[in-house]
C-alpha cells in the first residue's frame, strides 16, 4: 500500500511539473484552495499522513503527519494530494476552490486513502479517488 501511494505522489508530483510552462502561459489568475479534512465519524479524531502540492510560483511538496479536524489555505494554479489514514479509520476529505470569491469546484470523497488532483490540466477539472 505504501508503495503505490509513494508512486501515485510521484506520478502527480511529475504531470504537475511536466504542466508548469502551459500554466504560466495560459491563465494567470489563481486559485484559493481548501482542503478539509475530517473523521468519516463525527467527533472522531483520526491521524493520517498527507503529500500537498499547491502549484504556485515555489511549488513545494509539502509532506505531514496530523490529526483531524484539518484544514489548509493556500493559493495556486493547481492542486494535488494524498491522504492516508494510520490505522483502521476512514477520513472525509473536501477540497473547494474559490476565484474572485466564488466557489469553481468541490470534491469530496471517504476512505482510509485519498488521492486528490484539481485543475492538473487545463480546462480539464479536477478529480478525487478514495481507496
Amino acid at each position: 500500500m505504501n508503495q503505490r501511494i509513494a508512486f501515485v505522489v510521484v506520478a502527480v508530483t511529475g504531470i504537475l511539473g511536466a504542466l508548469a510552462p502551459s500554466f504560466a502561459t495560459s491563465d494567470t489568475s489563481t486559485t484559493e484552495y481548501v482542503i478539509r479534512v475530517t473523521s468519516d465519524i463525527q467527533g472522531h479524531e483520526v491521524k493520517f499522513d498527507a503529500a500537498v502540492l499547491i502549484k504556485n510560483q515555489e511549488a513545494p511538496l509539502t509532506t505531514m503527519t496530523r490529526r483531524t479536524p484539518f484544514e489548509l489555505r493556500s493559493n495556486g494554479y493547481a492542486a494535488s494530494a494524498m491522504f492516508r489514514a494510520r490505522g483502521d479509520a476512514s477520513l472525509h476529505v473536501e477540497v473547494v476552490g474559490n476565484q474572485g470569491g466564488k466557489q469553481t469546484s468541490r470534491s469530496t470523497a471517504t476512505g482510509r486513502a485519498i488521492v486528490v488532483g484539481n485543475n492538473v490540466a487545463q480546462d480539464a477539472g479536477g478529480f478525487i479517488a478514495s481507496f
